[in-house]
């Protein structure tokens, strides 16, 4: 099974559970399409982040998900970006220069 396929297939389950919409999207194209850089810091990006998360209501789409570093991603877990601003945010040090994007 390829990379892609079993995202879609944890994922579409994951929606469901939270009773939430789901839409077949690229893993892949996504991080391709921002060129593996991570949207919160600039690093390098492995994951996929739900922007409002889907234990909060936030939908299994592509026009809420974006590339996000490990470092990132974990950090921000199920929180909002404003909770998450609160806490934690972006590690500046990951990828020096970068703007905060909130």
């Amino acid at each position: 099974m390829s990379p892609d396929k079993r995202h879609e297939v944890t994922h579409k389950r994951r929606a469901e559970a939270y009773g939430v919409a789901h839409v077949a999207y690229s893993r892949t194209a996504i991080l391709v399409r921002w060129g593996y850089s991570c949207a919160y810091c600039g690093g390098h990006a492995t994951h996929l982040d739900h922007v409002v998360p889907l234990s909060k209501g936030g939908e299994d789409v592509e026009s809420n998900i974006l590339p996000a570093c490990q470092h990132c991603n974990l950090s921000k877990g199920a929180k909002t970006l404003a909770e998450w601003a609160e806490t934690f945010g972006p590690d500046p040090t990951l990828a020096a220069g970068s703007g905060y994007p909130f």
